[in-house]
């Protein structure tokens, strides 16, 4: 790991936690999309966000898996937004990261989708800090605007104790 991606990584992550405190200081759109990246499984990218989560909130963020199409991510993200959580994070994604549904929660603080189970439209505040991780994350190019890397690497498929970005 080089110096300056580690410095990069850790101020991120402060980012990330800081981020639901300052959240109502500002009218704009929401924050970026934090993305923690790694070359390998358990170099802790979930533990980072959950502990992100805890010291902003005191709770635990719940993983989500990530949806494959956009309609599925719509109706995840008006799930969520009804749920009027601090923190979403989207878990172990194994494919390219992106819709046109998650750029649109990205840049807007009104959110509208579909009431799962009836034929009416909700209107929901997002007001949450996304989080998202993978290993060797690829990102489409409007969602690679809207977010925040944090990468760690381990040095080894067996050595793991190279984890980061701490």
């Amino acid at each position: 790991f080089e110096k300056e991606a580690r410095d990069g990584s850790i101020a991120a992550w402060l980012c990330c936690v800081l981020t639901p405190f300052a959240r109502s200081l500002y009218d704009g759109p929401t924050a970026p999309l934090f993305v923690f990246d790694s070359n390998s499984a358990g170099t802790g990218k979930t533990l980072l966000a959950k502990v992100a989560s805890i010291i902003a909130t005191g709770e635990v963020v719940e993983a989500n898996d990530y949806p494959r199409t956009n309609d599925a991510m719509s109706k995840l993200i008006t799930s969520i937004a009804t749920q009027d959580v601090a923190y979403a994070m989207l878990d172990n994604i194994a494919t390219k990261l992106g819709c046109a549904a998650l750029d649109s929660a990205l840049t807007t603080r009104r959110y509208s989708g579909r009431d799962l189970g009836f034929s009416r439209m909700i209107k929901c505040n997002l007001n949450m800090v996304w989080c998202a991780n993978g290993n060797n994350l690829e990102l489409k190019d409007d969602t690679a605007r809207r977010t925040c890397l944090i990468t760690g690497a381990a040095s080894s498929c067996t050595d793991r104790s190279a984890s980061a970005p701490f």
